[in-house]
């Protein structure tokens, strides 16, 4: 895939949630991709990042007389792991929630100073559970890391992502190195749950978390929970 259509793709495949606080503002904010699988729409995240709070919503849209459009997903599903022979029970950093088939959200470029918008649709993902990294490709992700409000808008600041390398599986993860040395947490705050793409832009991770020390960025291993989905748009057979 070309770079620019690489880009492209990289910023309309993540889909911001968020949860508003009185003041209007995202008191908590996180990243999600949307899925198309057996022809149902599910929002994919993390655990972390969506954890303990009530009523996320989607960013749809926003326009300047009606402020920003938000579709409600309340609590996402979440799962754990249990070990048979042990108490020990561990959460996974993954969590999901049906859409409706019809759902639609846009990436937008808000001009403050013109009070223009420039929209496009945002991707919904067809998803290949089978896909995996591999070290002959270059990664990629988006997300909205920082906010500010003019009137009833949420205007986002980002950060694109791009040309880190895969290292390796561990335990449920993938590790891909950034081209650069990791400039600390905060910076990718909101990020989590964005989904990572190759450089063909093929879906085949979350962003999970990081190591500061070893510039890793860590991403869910997705197929590992590919029956939580089954089970979630009732596809058993």
């Amino acid at each position: 895939m070309e770079k620019e259509d690489l880009i492209f793709r990289t910023i309309l495949s993540c889909v911001p949630l968020r949860q508003i606080g009185e003041n209007g503002m995202p008191m908590n904010y996180a990243s999600g991709a949307i899925i198309n699988y057996c022809k149902k729409k599910v929002i994919l995240s993390v655990f972390h990042a969506t954890r303990d709070f009530s009523n996320w919503a989607i960013e749809v849209k926003s326009d300047f007389k009606t402020g920003t459009w938000l579709q409600e997903l309340g609590l996402m599903g979440a799962t754990v792991e249990a070990n048979l022979n042990s108490d020990d029970i561990n959460r996974v950093d993954f969590s999901y929630a049906s859409l409706p088939n019809d759902i639609k959200t846009y990436h937008q470029v808000i001009d403050e100073e013109t009070n223009q918008i420039y929209e496009h649709e945002r991707l919904i993902i067809d998803f290949d559970f089978s896909i995996e990294p591999s070290t002959d490709k270059k990664y990629s992700f988006f997300g909205q890391t920082e906010f500010k409000k003019n009137g009833r808008l949420i205007i986002p600041i980002s950060k694109l992502i791009m040309n880190l390398e895969y290292l390796e599986q561990k335990d449920q993860y993938y590790i891909f190195k950034l081209p650069y040395n990791h400039p600390g947490h905060e910076y990718f705050r909101g990020t989590s749950g964005a989904p990572v793409l190759d450089n063909d832009g093929n879906l085949v991770s979350l962003v999970c978390k990081g190591d500061v020390d070893k510039d890793y960025i860590y991403g869910i291993k997705l197929n590992k929970y590919k029956s939580l989905i089954d089970i979630q748009i009732d596809n058993i057979k």
